[in-house]
């Protein structure tokens, strides 16, 4: 069924005698640039006196055997707070304060599996493997 819109559109432009406007479509095969306009800065990380140094841990999280395992948590032992989950792959990016790193350690756990604690400074290694047991009773 027609679009009663165009339909009346149509209708003004046989009564009027005037030829219906028509709809143009530029496809640009390259950017365009405006003469006198630089390209957009590209925005990096700026450090910022006095704020902690930022560092990221990523990893892969699976259990015994072998199978990634999504939903777990990871975070350091002393700042629960910061925990992330695992997703679909297993896969985790935890960022923490570099000043946490000599002292730290992150813990992974997942309900029904023993918990893994790592020191942080070997969990730089990227990325970071790791196998949860079953919990012992």
């Amino acid at each position: 069924m027609a679009n009663p819109a165009a339909a009346a559109s149509t209708t003004q432009a046989k009564s009027t005698g005037k030829p219906a406007p028509r709809k143009v479509i530029v496809k640009v095969s390259k950017p365009m640039k405006a003469p006198g306009l630089a390209p957009a800065p590209v925005e990096a990380p700026v450090a910022v006196p006095g704020a902690p140094i930022m560092v990221v841990i990523k990893g892969i999280v699976r259990r015994q055997n072998g199978k990634v395992l999504p939903g777990a948590s990871v975070f350091p032992a002393s700042e629960p707070d910061l925990a992330v989950v695992t997703d679909q792959n297993g896969a985790f990016e935890l960022t923490v304060p570099a000043s946490q790193l000599p002292a730290g350690v992150l813990t992974i756990a997942y309900a029904g599996l023993a918990d893994y604690q790592v020191a942080m400074e070997k969990a730089q290694q990227q990325p970071l493997l790791v196998t949860l047991p079953p919990k012992t009773k």
